[in-house]
């Protein structure tokens, strides 16, 4: 059965630390979790552990000393690669080394590397199998993709929009990135057209070389700033993502507010109906258990926050049961909200682990959910 821990507050500087849907702040790896949480006495995010009496601990190693940013991690097994942003200011990414014997994370450059000025309202990053960092984010109305030269990231590719001369997206519009099997898939909102839109290369490619655009979704109201990434078995990319058809007066309850879309290896889209405006969903959070074949999606409820929910699927048959599905909070008055897990496959071994926000309390809340051998 999942468990619900209350954790720490995260200060008065501080708006929702775990937003921005594109983003995990989450990932395991020694053994242990770890997030990107922020010190409540100097408002900054560091790296914590998730330790045996279900507490972070403070490693003081600082992701962003900037107040109300967030941040993207991934650990691809030798290193944590991070991309943070502000609304307003730079676009940073910055690589750490684990260190065992102090387990504190360590930075390999002196001085984060900026990929862009000018605010954002969310980052992405990736690696590919080439061990080349990636990172997305939305400026202009445009989706902007940037690389890496070399794995540790010291210079970056100029960010340009591979999509060409797409819809001018809104404000409110988010891109995300992933890696899958010899390639990048780029993904993101355009809610001026009511879709959603992905870009995928190949990594023996040219760098500047990329793929005709593909169109997941589409539809009026079809599209909100919302995309949550995994990848399953055999690079199968799966993206959690909400419609805004609970904005239409007096629509129907019926009309679909979250979809799982899945991409499989031949480039082949289906969407999976994940949850109706009925169920009063938003801030959706997908995880893969790759070896079980199964898919988490995570959730809170009401869409202002209230608690958590989730709902397991298969990854070979995507199907979600009617409803809310299951709780995994039960905290009486509390806005919980603005779920975020990891982009790592999950198993037995390491369980899943989810942190959320609730803004009325300003306290972080987690969760430890069992992953069960069976498939």
């Amino acid at each position: 059965m999942p468990v619900a821990y209350p954790d720490f507050g995260y200060g008065m500087g501080t708006q929702s630390p775990t937003k921005d849907k594109p983003q995990s702040k989450l990932f395991y790896q020694a053994g242990a979790w770890w997030g990107l949480l922020v010190n409540p006495a100097t408002s900054d995010v560091r790296i914590f552990e998730l330790v045996a009496n279900h507490a972070w601990r403070d490693t003081s190693a600082v992701v962003d000393d900037r107040v109300d940013s967030t941040a993207d991690a991934l650990w691809d097994g030798q290193r944590l690669h991070v991309v943070s942003r502000t609304g307003t200011g730079e676009v940073r990414f910055l690589t750490f080394t684990f260190d065992p014997g102090a387990r504190t994370y360590r930075p390999d450059q002196a001085a984060p590397t900026v990929l862009a000025t000018g605010g954002a309202k969310s980052s992405s990053v990736a690696v590919d199998g080439l061990g080349r960092p990636w990172a997305t984010f939305m400026q202009g109305g445009g989706m902007l993709v940037t690389h890496a030269v070399g794995a540790l990231g010291g210079s970056w590719s100029i960010p340009v929009a591979p999509a060409g001369d797409e819809s001018l997206a809104t404000t409110d519009d988010i891109s995300s990135i992933a890696a899958i099997p010899g390639g990048i898939v780029a993904m993101w909102s355009n809610q001026r057209t009511g879709a959603f839109y992905a870009v995928a290369r190949k990594d023996g490619d040219p760098l500047q070389s990329w793929q005709p655009v593909e169109t997941p979704l589409s539809g009026k109201k079809m599209a909100d700033g919302h995309i949550s990434l995994t990848v399953g078995p055999e690079g199968t990319l799966f993206a959690a993502v909400k419609t805004s058809l609970d904005d239409v007066a007096n629509g129907p309850g019926r009309s679909p507010l979250l979809f799982v879309l899945a991409r499989r290896p031949d480039g082949a889209w289906s969407s999976h109906v994940a949850a109706t405006v009925a169920d009063g969903v938003t801030r959706a959070e997908i995880t893969v258990a790759d070896a079980q074949r199964r898919l988490y999606l995570t959730f809170s409820a009401p869409s202002g926050g209230g608690q958590l929910y989730y709902k397991v699927a298969s990854t070979e048959r995507v199907q979600f049961v009617a409803g809310r599905g299951a709780p995994l909070t039960n905290v009486p008055g509390a806005q919980i909200n603005n779920v975020t897990g990891t982009k790592q496959s999950v198993d037995p071994d390491t369980g899943i682990v989810l942190l959320a926000s609730d803004d009325s309390s300003r306290r972080y809340y987690h969760v430890e959910l069992p992953v069960s051998p069976v498939g």
